[in-house]
């Protein structure tokens, strides 16, 4: 995933540029021979500046405290600043040691470093060596962010500044020197250069005593050792650099190693621990009075959020920046927040499909970067821009825009940008039918790839997409398959690599392209198409198998790949065709033994596709109804049901009727009643895709003549999520757990909307544990993350009486809360998320019910539809779960689990039976639940066929 490009090195290292060396590069043509330098300090700071000694001085500082000193010190550099050149001469010698008597304070009083020995290195020049070796300081700046140079005629410029550095001697600028060169040798991947230099930077910094750029080196070399894999060396170099920080009173510092983290954990998955660190770099910003910089973890926390599709949030939070924006217009930082928040503002634009209101911010942002072009990569704004007109349907905008990224990435000679652009170029030119273009675009891609240590997952799949187009454009099918096999094969090879996370299966989603050349070509046989779409699904029970360190990161896990790509998994059963018709045949004969039927529902941009396996063999039928049309209708169908529409909580009008009976005759096959068994239900396994998966088929109407009779009276209605599971479930006799939790910790009640206390949730949970002696009952204080994780692995079932967090701002960003033990500081403490279930081994249990309100509901962004809680523990290998589709009523979901948990001890019926056979009472005997359909809440889910 694309992101803007703030420059982790280059904000902080400008600060000291700003302090040290603008004045001498931007003279003004002003003059002023009666500058007053103190005018705009407080009047009694002025006056012992001047008059008094130091320890009246200090005593004046202890009365006021540290920002009186630090805005005087600032004060003294903002006016260096605006300075011209023949003023600076002029007053240079008072300055500096008003600077250093500041600094001297700061340092004293409060731990605050501010240059101190640079300062009194300085002070041993006369004002003309001083402003020559501040050009010079500059200069070295200022060649990393030379767009017109290659890499290596920078790298070859810095080792000569540091040479003539050294022989003054100026142990900062051969620091910065080392620093500049550290990060030029990260950008053409010589790693152990970029290490090195980093290194000897920081001991410079640390010999000057410098705790700002300490901080800086020490916070990059953390990154440098969470992408080796060294967790461990990351961990000491971010907190030593943090607690440096604070000492030091460096409030950007401090709120870096909160986003530092933060955006670690985000590639991790975790994404509730990654949100609250994102808004903690915020809020500590605030805290050590950050003033403008606060807009700096604005963006940052934006980048995260627009990365997920959280565009609500986004736009919530660029209102907030452009306020801040505008009360610090005036600040040295202005220009490069008023550029980060232009461009985040015509992502935004674009995402909305104002394509207009885009294009004319990006254009205004095009003309900002060549003034700032350290703050954002030129190359993110292009990437961003064209992506956004391709994403819109203009590809023939887009490719002009491309061609500007491609030019600037091979004048840098950045392979891994110029992959990125020739994939979207490839992509466009193919749209406008310009195929001849779109193969030598591939061609040059093909070129370049070697020189990638690591491979670009997302481009690398386009890429075989786009061979695969090619191909068909020539009638060349057989051609095209071999090109999806490939792509398919290496999409096997990227699962196995990536963390168990959230993020993991998005990303497959996001090759959804690739799925729907899977099944076009392979359209003339059903069988096929049942058998490819099987695969699919089983995708996500692969991620992360094949990884070998636990701590390395999503997007860092591919480090240890093959150079040019990473080479496609063979099937197991030779060709993919063959394998295909392999799983096809497994399929039936499991389908015969559960005496099933199975439906199962692919979502294309223009319909919908149904295959339906049932006793007279495979069958595949387009729905009759545009995608957006049974879009509409499953939302109102789900508003009216849930009881959202209706303060009395009932839903038994006509309209909602005719709606299910709507839905009936779209998604359900025509034949299906002739499969129905009165009396004894025949089990009926739904497979759903996108949306479908928010709507309960079960309360589809079959009747006629007006009568209400829903599909759950004729049949089990179960949903099947994957064919085969990874592993073998182990039958297991063990105690069960049943989790019981009314409330939530403070911090957790502060953060999401749970609304009223869960009162019947503990009579919920003892019903069930009266029916099991042998269950393990943890309530309350007992039910914390420690215990239920030290104890889920070997339990035979897992019942949770819980709420279910859903994050407004996240989508994805689903929780089970608990109860935080007594001194814990860590947030994740307070809740079990997504990763730390998709992680577990449940191939021991039998059955998770999540007894919590819509604890069943998908993930859903602008983007695609992520997992529910459900889907992490079924692929995590527990047998069936047992969740919502909406927001339950306490006593509704007593009566309605404590008759199923009845069911499923005392007749030894299956798990879907039980479930099944207890919704049918509830609807047969309750004409209140009747009519608010809450026994159709429930929903039984498997995880495989064979059980």
């Amino acid at each position: 995933m694309r992101r803007i490009s703030i420059n982790s090195i280059s904000i902080n290292a400008i600060l000291v540029m700003v302090i040290t060396a603008t004045a001498f590069l931007a003279s003004c043509s002003k003059r002023d021979d009666n500058i007053d330098l103190f005018d705009g300090l407080p009047p009694r700071l002025a006056t012992l500046l001047v008059e008094s000694d130091d320890s009246t001085l200090t005593l004046y500082a202890r009365e006021t405290g540290l920002e009186t000193f630090v805005e005087a010190k600032r004060h003294f550099e903002t006016l260096i600043q605006n300075m011209s050149q023949q003023n600076y001469l002029r007053h240079a010698d008072i300055l500096y040691p008003l600077q250093k008597r500041l600094s001297m304070v700061l340092a004293q009083e409060f731990d605050y470093d501010f240059c101190l020995n640079d300062l009194e290195f300085l002070q041993t020049f006369s004002p003309i060596e001083r402003q020559e070796i501040m050009i010079k300081r500059a200069n070295i700046w200022l060649t990393s962010y030379e767009p017109d140079l290659t890499y290596e005629t920078r790298i070859d410029s810095l080792h000569g500044y540091s040479t003539t550095m050294a022989g003054i001697p100026d142990t900062y600028g051969v620091a910065i020197a080392n620093m500049t060169l550290s990060c030029m040798y990260g950008a053409i991947g010589d790693r152990k250069r970029e290490k090195s230099y980093l290194i000897d930077a920081n001991n410079g910094f640390v010999e000057l005593g410098f705790d700002r750029m300490i901080c800086q080196a020490l916070g990059v070399l953390g990154t440098i050792y969470e992408r080796e894999g060294k967790v461990d060396s990351m961990e000491i170099c971010y907190q030593t650099a943090r607690e440096l920080a604070i000492k030091s009173h460096l409030s950007d510092q401090i709120s870096r190693f909160s986003y530092f983290y933060a955006r670690r954990y985000s590639r991790m998955g975790r994404l509730a621990l990654a949100n609250d660190l994102f808004n903690e770099a915020i809020e500590l910003c605030k805290k050590y009075k950050g003033g403008c910089l606060e807009i700096r973890f604005i963006l940052h926390a934006m980048e995260f959020y627009a990365d997920n599709s959280c565009w609500e949030t986004v736009e919530r939070m660029l209102a907030r920046a452009k306020i801040l924006d505008k009360i610090y217009e005036d600040s040295r930082y202005s220009n490069r927040f008023s550029l980060g928040i232009k461009i985040m503002e015509a992502r935004l634009h674009m995402a909305h499909g104002e394509v207009k209101k885009a294009n004319s911010l990006f254009s205004e942002t095009k003309e900002l970067n060549k003034t700032e072009p350290n703050f954002v990569n030129p190359d993110d704004h292009l990437y961003y821009w064209s992506k956004g007109l391709l994403d819109n349907g203009l590809a023939a905008e887009a490719i002009e825009i491309i061609n500007h990224g491609l030019v600037n990435s091979r004048q840098k000679a950045q392979p891994r940008e110029e992959i990125k652009f020739l994939t979207l170029k490839a992509s466009a030119e193919l749209e406008i039918g310009n195929v001849a273009e779109a193969r030598k675009t591939i061609e040059r891609f093909d070129a370049i790839s070697p020189e990638l240590k690591n491979p670009l997952m997302h481009e690398w799949i386009t890429r075989d997409v786009i061979r695969a187009k090619i191909a068909m454009t020539e009638d060349d099918m057989t051609g095209a398959l071999a090109c999806v096999e490939e792509g398919l094969g290496r999409l096997r090879s990227f699962v196995d690599l990536m963390d168990i996370s959230v993020q993991g299966y998005l990303w497959i989603n996001e090759c959804i392209e690739l799925r729907r050349l899977m099944h076009e070509l392979i359209a003339y046989d059903p069988k096929l198409g049942y058998g490819a779409e099987l695969f699919w699904r089983s995708l996500p029970l692969n991620i992360g198998t094949k990884k070998t360190d636990p701590n390395t990161s999503y997007a860092l896990a591919l480090n240890a790949t093959i150079g040019s790509g990473i080479a496609a998994r063979p099937y197991p059963d030779g060709s993919f065709v063959d394998y295909l018709g392999t799983l096809t045949e497994k399929a039936i004969s499991y389908m015969r033994e559960l005496d099933a039927i199975h439906c199962m529902y692919i979502m294309d941009n223009n319909h919908i596709t149904r295959f339906t396996l049932s006793p007279d063999g495979i069958q595949r039928a387009t729905i009759p109804c545009t995608r957006e049309e049974l879009h509409s209708l499953v939302i109102e169908t789900h508003k009216c049901m849930s009881g959202e529409e209706y303060t009395n909580g009932t839903a038994d009008s006509a309209d909602v009727h005719n709606n299910l009976s709507k839905l009936s005759q779209y998604l359900l096959p025509d034949d299906l009643y002739k499969y129905a068994r009165p009396g004894t239900p025949r089990t009926l396994l739904i497979t759903t895709d996108d949306f479908l998966s928010r709507i309960p088929f079960e309360t589809f109407n079959i009747g006629s003549g007006g009568e209400y009779i829903p599909l759950l009276k004729d049949f089990d209605v179960a949903y099947l999520r994957y064919f085969e599971t990874r592993n073998a479930p182990i039958r297991s006799d063990n105690p069960g757990i049943i989790i019981v939790n009314s409330h939530s910790s403070k911090s957790a009640r502060n953060r999401f909307p749970f609304g009223r206390r869960l009162s019947f949730v503990k009579a919920e949970g003892q019903a069930v544990a009266a029916l099991d002696k042998n269950a393990i009952l943890l309530k309350g204080l007992d039910a914390t993350k420690h215990e239920i994780m030290n104890r889920w692995e070997e339990a035979s079932y897992l019942y949770f009486a819980t709420h279910i967090m859903r994050d407004p701002e996240i989508p994805f960003l689903v929780l089970i809360p608990l109860e935080t033990p007594e001194g814990s500081s860590s947030p994740e403490s307070g809740y079990l998320d997504f990763t730390d279930i998709r992680s577990a081994d449940f191939s021991r249990c039998n059955v998770v019910v999540l007894s919590g309100c819509s604890s069943g509901a998908p993930s859903v962004s602008t983007r695609n539809i992520g997992p529910s809680l459900g889907d992490a523990f079924l692929d995590a290998g527990a047998a069936v779960v047992i969740s919502t589709f909406w927001d339950v009523k306490d006593e509704e979901a007593q009566t309605l689990m404590t008759s199923y948990a009845r069911k499923l001890r005392t007749g030894g019926q299956s798990n879907i039976k039980a479930l099944c056979g207890a919704r049918r009472m509830l609807f047969n005997e309750n004409p209140d639940s009747r009519n608010s359909f809450s026994w159709a809440s429930y929903a039984v889910h498997t995880g495989g066929l064979k059980r």
